[in-house]
């Protein structure tokens, strides 16, 4: 099986990095000190330096951006930088005070929210260009603030001050039931009924809040180290990260409508083949695929997928035929029967035209009866081994044992003297080896 591993890699001259904002899968943005912000546009390969020029002892404390081209820097002095181009070009911008400001959440290109020291809450509704304060308890700070959207976030801080908002800020209300540790960071997503916040503490407390930031409740308690940060894929999916290398998930199946278990995208000729699985869907009305060129955020929708409603586990396939050659990014829209819609991107580019990577994809269906398709992509031509093993590491068959082309390739297994259990399938070509599970069920 390949297990899940890291890459130790290093920013430009070992620059502090405070915080980061991945709006892709290959796009890094850190904020560091020494007015420094950090790029890589290659997964973290390699990386540029922007030097904001504001001197040695101002320090960017928080960065967001909602596309791989447009986001923010902000930290010391109220000082922002912001890029509409990916890094290419900065602009300076400033709030109304020199506050050290602690967060930024971006909602879109006109409207961002901002807070910090004093518990102070900044708005911009024209892209940054002018900022209003909103709010200032005069607490030590505010360290997190989030948005689900224009009208809904809250913002939270010292001693677990949380203060809420459904206004877009024009009005900010103390939570009557607040977090009772200090607040590092947080997170609001869209819930199956409304919206679901997450508040990271000192000491390891984990507080949640399923009313808009009224009220919070404490989660079980994992650790004593201090979060320092945090991050929400979804309602029911949560990242801790905190001192001493601590790092805490934490879920709730209920919270999520769909569980995504695997998205894959296989290139075919000038054919996209993408195929996903679900699990325990409670209310789910279908799919949007949406496609775009890498690097346009200009979706257009390409198909809708029909879902199941209630469905424990369910695979889905779509075919994206007659392409022009480039490269291509796709995305799901899944939608409840309330309205509730769950972006899910493909983390893969499609390259129409030309492979460039080794690849092997999760086969369709899975779980089967009788047969499945394995598909995997050769960038080069050269000897190609694809074996079935059983759950105690013994082969059971071998699929491809010759030297084939580069390309997309993909062969039907049938089982038929196979009992109905786990197995795990296995490529190696050249220096490439990977495996994946597949289930037979008879």
């Amino acid at each position: 099986m390949v297990e899940p591993h890291g890459a130790l890699m290093s920013v430009t001259n070992g620059r502090k990095i405070n915080e980061i904002s991945v709006p892709d899968v290959n796009t890094i943005y850190g904020a560091c000190d020494s007015s420094r912000i950090v790029m890589s546009k290659d997964a973290g390969a390699t990386w540029t330096e922007f030097n904001a020029a504001l001197g040695t002892t101002n320090q960017f404390i928080a960065i967001d951006f909602i596309t791989p081209l447009y986001g923010m820097a902000t930290g010391s002095n109220g000082n922002i930088m912001k890029t509409v181009d990916g890094g290419a070009n900065w602009t300076l911008l400033n709030l109304p005070t020199t506050t050290l400001a602690w967060d930024i959440d971006i909602v879109d290109t006109s409207y961002a929210f901002i807070c910090g020291t004093g518990e102070t809450i900044f708005r911009t509704t024209d892209g940054g260009t002018t900022w209003v304060q909103q709010f200032g308890a005069g607490g030590l700070g505010c360290y997190g603030i989030s948005f689900v959207d224009r009208n809904v976030g809250f913002a939270s801080g010292t001693s677990g001050n949380t203060y809420y908002t459904s206004n877009s800020g024009i009005t900010w209300t103390p939570s009557t039931v607040i977090p009772n540790n200090t607040v590092w960071s947080t997170a609001m997503v869209k819930g199956p009924n409304g919206t679901v916040a997450f508040a990271a503490c000192a000491s390891g407390y984990v507080y949640t809040s399923n009313d808009g930031g009224a009220t919070w409740k404490e989660e079980p308690r994992q650790t004593i180290n201090t979060f320092n940060d945090m991050f929400a894929l979804d309602a029911g999916t949560a990242w801790f990260a905190g001192n001493s290398g601590t790092m805490v998930k934490f879920t709730d199946p209920s919270a999520v409508p769909v569980e995504l278990i695997s998205f894959n995208g296989v290139v075919d000729g000038n054919t996209v083949i993408l195929d996903f699985t679900v699990a325990n869907a409670i209310n789910n009305a279908g799919f949007t695929v949406e496609r775009t060129r890498a690097g346009v955020e200009k979706w257009e929708e390409v198909s809708f997928i029909r879902g199941e409603g209630i469905c424990a586990l369910c695979n889905y396939e779509y075919i994206d035929k007659d392409l022009l050659p480039g490269s291509y990014r796709y995305r799901l829209l899944q939608r409840d029967y309330d309205g509730t819609i769950t972006i899910y991107p493909l983390l893969q580019t499609m390259a129409v035209g030309i492979i460039t990577d080794y690849a092997l994809y999760q086969n369709y269906p899975n779980p089967f009866n009788p047969s499945t398709v394995i598909r995997f992509a050769l960038p080069v031509a050269g000897p190609v081994n694809l074996s079935v093993y059983n759950s105690l590491g013994e082969q059971v068959a071998v699929l491809i044992n010759e030297t084939m082309e580069a390309g997309a390739h993909e062969i039907n297994f049938e089982p038929t003297q196979l009992s109905s259990g786990t197995y795990f399938y296995k490529l190696v070509s050249g220096n490439f080896s990977m495996t994946r599970k597949l289930v037979l069920m008879r």
